[in-house]
C-alpha cells in the first residue's frame, strides 16, 4: 500500500538509525525504495546489507550524484505504492509513523495526511508543525494553511501523499530546495487533506542538512533567495489561475 522513499549521498554514519526506525514500523505494508545518489563513501555497503537482510528494502544506485529533485523523481518512478511517504536520511520517525499516517487518510480517503513534527537544534528540541487537533481540509483549505506556515509546512517529510498526485507533479532536477516548487501544487489539486499534528516524525538539524538555511538564516544565500522569490512569484501566478475569485 505504501512505499517509503528515501535519499541518500555519503551518509555513511547516519543511513542506520532511520532504516531500523522504518523496518521497525508497526504497520507492515510497505515498501522502503532508497536510491544511492553516487555515494562514495561506505553508504552503498551498508545498503547492501540491509537489502539482502530485508526483502521490503529495494536499493537504487545512481552512478553520479544528482539534485534531491532528480534523485526523488527516479525513486518515485520505481515506487509500487498507492501511497508515498518521504523520509530524509538524517532524521528519525516514530515507531507508529506509517500506521498513523495510513489511518488518517482512510478516515476519509484523503489524497495527503500529514503528522506533526519535532525539531532537534543544538542538542536541544523543538517543536516543527505540532498541535493536538484534528483537521480536514480541501485542498483550498491547505493552500491556505501552507502560506500561513502555522500548521503545515512545505518540506515532504511527515506526510503521507497518494502517488498519483506527485506523478502530476514531478520535483525540479535543477533547483537546490525542490520541494517549494510543487508543494503548494499537491495541496491546491488534493481533494482532501486531514492533518493531525502529534510529533511522529522528528528532524534533526546539523551542519550538512540541505535546508540547514530554514532553522540558520545565517546560512542563507543570495542565490537561495532568488530561487525563493521566483517560486513566491510563480506560485502567485499558480494559484490566481486556480482561484481567480481570491485574486484580491
Amino acid at each position: 500500500m505504501v512505499s517509503v522513499i528515501m535519499l541518500t549521498y555519503n551518509r555513511e554514519s547516519w543511513i542506520e538509525k532511520m532504516i531500523s526506525d522504518i523496518l521497525g514500523q508497526s504497520f507492515p505494508d510497505f515498501e522502503f525504495i532508497i536510491v544511492n545518489n553516487g555515494s562514495t563513501d561506505g553508504t552503498g555497503v551498508l545498503l547492501s546489507k540491509f537489502a539482502g537482510a530485508d526483502s521490503r528494502i529495494r536499493v537504487i544506485t545512481l552512478e553520479r550524484a544528482q539534485t534531491i529533485g532528480r534523485g526523488r523523481n527516479v525513486g518515485l518512478r520505481h515506487a509500487a505504492g498507492e501511497f508515498v511517504a518521504y523520509v530524509d536520511d538524517d532524521d528519525r520517525v516514530s515507531e507508529d509513523f506509517l500506521g498513523f499516517l495510513v489511518d488518517l487518510q482512510k478516515e476519509c480517503n484523503a489524497d495527503i495526511a500529514m503528522c506533526g513534527a519535532d525539531e532537534k537544534l543544538n542538542g536541544r528540541w523543538g517543536p516543527q508543525c505540532m498541535f493536538e487537533d484534528k483537521y480536514i481540509l480541501s485542498g483550498r483549505e491547505a493552500v491556505t494553511e501552507l502560506l500561513k506556515r502555522e500548521r503545515i509546512r512545505a518540506g515532504t517529510p511527515a506526510k503521507l501523499f497518494r502517488k498519483t498526485l506527485l506523478e502530476k507533479f514531478p520535483f525540479d532536477e535543477e533547483a537546490r530546495s525542490e520541494d517549494i516548487h510543487t508543494m503548494y501544487k499537491y495541496f491546491a489539486e488534493a481533494d482532501k487533506v486531514i492533518l493531525h499534528g502529534l510529533p511522529k516524525y522528528h528532524f534533526i538539524r546539523h551542519g550538512r542538512n540541505n535546508s540547514i538555511f530554514t532553522s540558520d538564516f545565517s546560512k542563507l544565500t543570495p542565490e537561495m533567495l532568488e530561487e525563493y522569490l521566483e517560486v513566491y512569484r510563480e506560485r502567485a501566478d499558480y494559484l490566481t489561475e486556480k482561484y481567480p475569485e481570491d485574486k484580491e
